[in-house]
């Protein structure tokens, strides 16, 4: 018999998230993890050239929001995030993900007080991970629809700009 041979890969897609300023902290959700909410105030999903995902290039509207669960014990965020945009060809682009981020040192600098100064963190250098599923209207990426995507995350600041960033990879064979 065969060796199974493992899944590839393949970086199609690069995501910014806009962060707000103001969270909703909720408070503990019974007995357990800390309930926070963070609006999203824009950012965009984009394909990477050469791949699947090239041509893609969506900006993503205000009006969605993360209802992160923080369980002090593990000092580990769960991520509930749900977004939503436009393409420039007029299609409608939603994004629901879920996934986890351990909050280590540049985790709680970056969101600190909303640092003067926070810094750019690298892809590879936190434990986070998402899943996200893609509905893309535009008939061109509808093999989102159908496609298993797994991504990494980094904190992102320019300016007064804070956000969150993705690579995200599907998942072949």
């Amino acid at each position: 018999m065969a060796t199974p041979t493992p899944p590839r890969l393949n970086h199609v897609f690069h995501l910014r998230a806009h962060i707000g300023k103001d969270p909703l902290n909720v408070g503990q959700y019974r007995s357990g993890p800390h309930r926070r909410i963070t609006a999203l105030e824009g950012g965009f999903l984009r394909g990477i050239p050469g791949t699947r995902g090239e041509g893609l290039d969506a900006t993503l509207v205000a009006g969605g929001s993360d209802w992160i669960l923080f369980d002090e014990s593990t000092n580990t965020a769960h991520l509930d995030v749900r977004t939503q945009g436009h393409t420039k060809d007029g299609g409608c682009v939603y994004i629901h993900y879920q996934g986890y981020s351990r909050v280590d040192e540049a985790a709680q600098q970056f969101r600190k007080s909303w640092s003067p100064d926070p810094k750019t963190t690298e892809f590879g250098q936190h434990h986070w991970w998402i899943a996200p599923n893609i509905e893309i209207s535009d008939p061109q990426f509808k093999w989102v629809a159908t496609t298993q995507f797994i991504g990494r995350g980094r904190w992102f600041s320019e300016g007064d700009l804070q956000a969150v960033e993705y690579e995200i990879f599907e998942v072949t064979h």
